[in-house]
């Protein structure tokens, strides 16, 4: 079995019941998983995607530094959401204006 495609399947939609992700195992490799089987699997990936989404958030500061070196005269703000209650912080978003196009947009081109 290929958990990778469940994997996948559960980054694109985070909500897929438990009773659809069954269904779909039985299907494709025609064999019966628990519920608890399938609850478990589902929580694991989901956590492993959470945490590479945590990895990813954290390289983002760095990615903000390396554009602001190559890019001088260019603005790149990255900003936060508000917390929710847990003392970590959430991707808000990121704004980028090359000096560039930010020169092209004040002549008028």
């Amino acid at each position: 079995m290929d958990g990778k495609k469940y994997e996948e399947m559960f980054r694109t939609d985070p909500k897929t019941s438990v009773k659809g992700f069954r269904h779909d195992v039985i299907k494709d490799i025609r064999f019966h998983i628990s519920k608890s089987q399938a609850y478990r699997a589902k929580w694991n990936a989901l956590k492993k995607i959470e945490g590479l989404s945590v990895d990813q958030y954290g390289m983002l500061w760095d990615y903000v530094e390396e554009l602001r070196r190559s890019n001088p005269g260019s603005t790149f703000i990255l900003s936060r959401a508000t917390s929710d209650g847990s003392g970590g912080s959430k991707f808000g978003k990121l704004h980028v204006c090359f000096e560039g196009l930010k020169m092209g947009f004040l002549a008028g081109l």
